[in-house]
């Protein structure tokens, strides 16, 4: 009996990997906010559901940043490379979820992505961007 295959996503992890960083990430961030949890929060738009959904960007977005360290702080590069993949982001590039300040993702941008880049180094899945 074969096991299923682990599909690649395109940052190079698996998808058992992307959801261990997911768990680890979900975990720091219920000690830190709490309330992102409540049952009503969760799945409103821009809700913690929103990390699982949009986390294969989150992931991009952080080897982004790894291979270009002077770039951007961590909300511009998400609002860049993670809104334009969001469901709430209209074509023309407004966002109701985020004009209304109600996106975890953007409140917690700092801190979400240096748990991420924390995890995939501690693990050794950033790719090592100097030799390229």
């Amino acid at each position: 009996m074969s096991l299923p295959e682990l599909h690649m996503s395109g940052n190079g992890l698996t998808r058992r990997q992307q959801n261990e960083l997911l768990l680890t990430v979900c975990r720091e961030l219920h000690q830190r906010r709490p309330d992102f949890f409540q049952s009503e929060q969760r799945w409103s738009p821009g809700g913690v559901h929103e990390l699982g959904r949009l986390f294969p960007a989150l992931t991009d977005a952080v080897q982004i940043r790894h291979a270009a360290p002077e770039a951007a702080d961590w909300r511009k590069i998400v609002e860049r490379e993670v809104c334009s993949r969001c469901q709430h982001q209209t074509r023309c590039g407004y966002c109701l979820v985020r004009d209304r300040g109600a996106c975890v993702l953007l409140e917690e941008a700092d801190w979400i992505m240096r748990g991420i880049r924390d995890a995939m180094n501690s693990a050794g899945w950033l790719r090592d961007t100097s030799r390229a």
